[in-house]
């Protein structure tokens, strides 16, 4: 029976690659690329290529920090590593910018740094909730202790968390970088599940990426539940398996190891909801 649901926040939760793509168009349209397609696509495969050369990359891996994220990320802090990222990222941004600037045959602005500094405002200008993470969660919180479990920069991931509203809906919040080790590493999938003070065998993962939330599940002896945002993509076979497999966050109340008083109560709940979508749900 599960008693306690460790939730990923990237795509499971927020919206997050959907959003790089609508900010880098925006961005594109804003410097009047004449092809802001081209431009969105330079942009991700320069900074994925850049980033290789990222003087704290094993850290950055290790923590699931990723190169998009380097687009917008404040590194600023008293970390050393911090300290270094910060002093790259000017290089990588340029590196980035020039690249899709080109690519997309866009005039080039007077100073490059514009460029970065009207992506960081509109890429966190919006974080949408994931189809059906509200109404999941407005009737879960209360059955259920509910963790998120999040890989990144502790200053990033916890912006996106305040910003968006979903904080209240968890009794707990652990990042990678606060805790020393990301996922898939088993550690931090127990300590959460202590700091729950539930047993691992009790614990039910969610999330969408097969590498870091479901392997990392299995390692720690829980069960697992993969949220298939992009249905054309196989699941990885040199991964252990999910225990379940979802295509929307509210099918979660179609689990069977989820108590069945908790599954009438909140289908019962949403089904209600549904009738008057006007009732509040909370941010």
């Amino acid at each position: 029976m599960i008693q306690a649901l460790l939730i990923d926040l990237d795509d499971t939760l927020l919206a997050d690659e959907s959003e790089t793509h609508r900010a880098l168009g925006a961005i594109a349209h804003q410097f009047k690329s004449p092809n802001p397609e081209k431009f969105t696509a330079a942009a991700i495969a320069a900074a994925r290529d850049a980033w290789l050369e990222n003087p704290a990359l094993e850290w950055c891996q290790m923590l699931g920090h990723s190169a998009l994220e380097g687009l917008w990320c404040d590194y600023s802090g008293e970390d050393t590593l911090l300290n270094e990222l910060a002093a790259w990222q000017p290089k990588f941004l340029a590196r980035v910018w020039h690249h899709a600037l080109q690519e997309s045959h866009t005039k080039f602005p007077e100073n490059i740094t514009q460029i970065s500094q009207s992506y960081r405002a509109e890429r966190n200008r919006l974080h949408p909730w994931m189809p059906g993470a509200k109404e999941i969660l407005y009737v879960l919180e209360k059955k259920l202790p509910l963790a998120i479990l999040t890989n990144g920069i502790s200053s990033l991931q916890w912006e996106k968390i305040n910003r968006s509203g979903i904080r209240q809906r968890f009794s707990l919040i652990v990042v990678s970088q606060d805790f020393g080790l990301g996922k898939p590493r088993p550690e931090i999938f127990l300590h959460t599940a202590e700091k729950l003070g539930v047993s691992p065998k009790h614990c039910l993962m969610v999330g969408n990426n097969p590498a870091s939330d479901i392997a990392g599940a299995h390692a720690a002896g829980m069960a697992s539940c993969w949220l298939r945002i992009q249905q054309h993509i196989s699941y990885p076979s040199h991964i252990p398996p999910p225990t379940h497999s979802i295509t929307d966050l509210r099918q979660l109340l179609k689990i069977p190891a989820i108590s069945p008083c908790v599954q009438r109560t909140a289908e019962s709940e949403l089904y209600l909801h549904s009738q008057n979508p006007t009732s509040s749900i909370g941010p």
